[in-house]
C-alpha cells in the first residue's frame, strides 16, 4: 500500500474516533505548545506534495497554518525548506517561487503580502539554521 493510501486509511480511522472540529483543536493546541518553546516548523512543498497525503499545493497544510495565524492563533516559527533535491528536481529559489506564484496567482495574495510571508519564512531560517557553535 503506497504512503498516501496508508495516510488515507489512519486518517479515516481516526475520524471515527474524533470529529473534524476536535482534530482541528487538537492541531491548534500542539502547534500554541511549539510557537511558546519556539519548536520551529520546517515545510517541505515539493516532497509532501509528492509523497504525503496532499495532492497539490492547493490544499497543501501551510495554507491552514497561516490562515490559522490570521485568526489570532500562535503558529510555530516556519521554515521553507526542500527534502532530496535530486530525486525531486527542486531547491529552494523553487520552493519560493512556488509558494510565491501560487499565494499572488492563485489565491490573490497581494504581492507586498506574499513577500512579506515568504521574508519572514527566510528570516526564520537565519534564526533557526543549524549551524556548528564555535
Amino acid at each position: 500500500m503506497n504512503n498516501r493510501k496508508r495516510l488515507r486509511n489512519i486518517f479515516e480511522y481516526s475520524n471515527n474516533l474524533l470529529t473534524s472540529e476536535s482534530i482541528r483543536n487538537i492541531q491548534k493546541a500542539i502547534l500554541k505548545v511549539m510557537h511558546s518553546r519556539e519548536i520551529v516548523i520546517e515545510t517541505l512543498p515539493t516532497s509532501n506534495i509528492m509523497i504525503g497525503p496532499n495532492s497539490s499545493i492547493s490544499d497543501y497544510h501551510l495554507w491552514t497554518w497561516l490562515r490559522w495565524e490570521q485568526e489570532g492563533n500562535c503558529i510555530p516559527p516556519i521554515v521553507l525548506g526542500t527534502d532530496d533535491p535530486g530525486i525531486f528536481s527542486t531547491n529552494i529559489q523553487t520552493e519560493y517561487a512556488r509558494l510565491y506564484c501560487h499565494m499572488v496567482y492563485e489565491m490573490n495574495y497581494p504581492h507586498k503580502e506574499a513577500i512579506s510571508i515568504l521574508s519572514r519564512f527566510e528570516n526564520n531560517a537565519r534564526i533557526y539554521q543549524f549551524a556548528e557553535h564555535s
